[in-house]
């Protein structure tokens, strides 16, 4: 923001910077410039905002709300430059003045919280205490520059219509500084859980940040802050959200993979053999089930293809409606060791393709079959608060959880196209395909001896 001394102007067009005469001009020479060319950089970042259009993350809504926070304060600063010396306008200048002022205030805020929510899009420990603590010097702050319209303790404007800052200025400045520095430190408690990718250019924005608000202590004419804001959120930009289009792309390069590894996963040749060979007999024995299990056969094979090619969400229904058709082929072979429960509380809703039916399948596959017993697989659905919880529940042998997992991360590790198609992937597929495409959650609890317990979480 432009500003003149603590104390007093000067007239005849000059401004007093901490004892250094400096001519309107010349400030809005400096300024101004500066204030359009960040205006053209926020420009360009929001048209790139398209870049990140299949983002998820909140942080990257709360980067773009301090893009356009950034945008008024420059818009603002200029107004604020072209109103000096015209004290028929000083209400319109007092205005633009205390925008500028709220705007920094709120830039700085948002910085923390953006810091909060990154770490919380990447599942990573977070603390709101000092986010809760910087809104806090934010409101305050804001409170006082409303304040300063009643007794000018912030600054004031002259019948010259040039600009002086009071003593509570600088207590505005030292807010903005304390907001920064508690921004730094919660990058700093939450260090480990950063990679030094995502360190760098959150550190510096904080260091260039906090530098900048020193140096308006003793030049507060020229807008070093929303600059050097400007110039960080660019580098942030690049820096992290850039390359998070990047991962994007690999994820959803992974993800395809995946569907491929699970379609495949579920024609395993055993499979087909048992399923061809029951419809076989039954032409015999009873013509009318082989045309069933036919027909349940032919909408099997073709749920899992068109699975691979499906980039949206299904309705449950069609979901389930792949699940019986693999159940009545799998009930042809088991007969009375497996029994098949649905409970369905609710079924209007939407999740990825090709969700339920490896879970079913295995519950049957890996649960029921390879116990000795007969066995039952409950199929259920209800809404709990704002969320779809789906279960899918056997009494089968159970497995260890924690090294199903590890020996799936390591098998992940060699990123060969053969690994990632041939791999059974299976449980581990359908959490990632739930995690990336609904924002879901995928967890699961067994115990050898006595069956597992898978729970989906689809939110709403």
């Amino acid at each position: 923001m432009s500003a003149a001394g603590s104390e007093e102007t000067v007239s005849s067009g000059l401004l007093f910077i901490k004892g250094i005469a400096m001519d309107t001009t010349i400030l809005k020479s400096i300024n101004i410039p500066l204030d359009i060319i960040c205006i053209i950089l926020i420009i360009i970042l929001r048209y790139f905002n398209k870049l990140l259009r299949d983002s998820k993350d909140r942080s990257v809504l709360i980067f773009f709300m301090m893009c356009s926070i950034s945008f008024v304060a420059h818009i603002s600063n200029i107004g604020s430059l072209l109103l000096i010396g015209r004290p028929s306008l000083n209400w319109a200048n007092y205005a633009v003045t205390s925008l500028n002022l709220i705007a920094g205030f709120f830039l700085t805020s948002l910085f923390s919280l953006y810091i909060i929510q990154y770490l919380a899009d990447k599942h990573k420990p977070h603390s709101y205490v000092f986010s809760n603590a910087i809104f806090a010097t934010a409101i305050g702050s804001v409170l006082l520059v409303i304040i300063n319209f009643f007794n000018h303790c912030v600054f004031t404007f002259d019948e010259k219509g040039y600009m002086a800052t009071a003593d509570a200025y600088f207590l505005a400045l030292i807010a903005n500084l304390a907001m920064m520095i508690m921004s730094l430190v919660l990058i700093i408690i939450s260090y480990r859980h950063l990679a030094k990718t995502e360190r760098q250019p959150l550190i510096t924005y904080c260091v260039v940040s906090i530098l900048a608000i020193i140096m308006e202590f003793f030049f507060d004419g020229i807008s070093f802050y929303c600059v050097a804001e400007t110039i960080m959120l660019v580098y942030i930009f690049l820096e992290l959200h850039v390359e998070q289009r990047r991962l994007l792309v690999e994820r959803k390069t992974q993800l395809e993979k995946m569907n491929i590894s699970i379609m495949i996963g579920q024609l395993q040749p055993h499979f087909l053999y048992n399923s061809l060979t029951n419809i076989r007999s039954l032409c015999t024995l009873d013509p009318e089930k082989a045309k069933a299990a036919l027909d349940d056969f032919s909408r099997y094979l073709r749920g899992n293809l068109n699975s691979v090619i499906s980039q949206t969400p299904v309705t449950f229904d069609k979901e389930i409606e792949h699940v019986g058709c693999y159940v009545n082929l799998e009930e042809m072979r088991f007969q009375e060791k497996l029994n098949v429960i649905y409970d369905l509380k609710e079924t209007d809703f939407f999740l990825p393709a090709l969700t339920l039916q490896p879970l079913v399948e295995n519950a049957i596959r890996h649960g029921i079959g390879k116990s000795k017993e007969a066995g039952t697989v409950t199929i259920s659905t209800e809404r709990v608060r704002n969320d779809i919880v789906i279960k899918i529940t056997d009494n089968g042998i159970g497995f260890d959880v924690d090294e199903y997992f590890k020996n799936t991360e390591n098998l992940l590790k060699d990123k060969s196209e053969d690994v990632m198609i041939n791999a059974n992937l299976g449980l581990y597929a359908v959490k990632q395909r739930v995690e990336k495409l609904v924002n879901g959650m995928l967890e699961i609890e067994s115990t050898k001896g006595k069956g597992t317990v898978v729970t989906v979480t689809v939110p709403q």
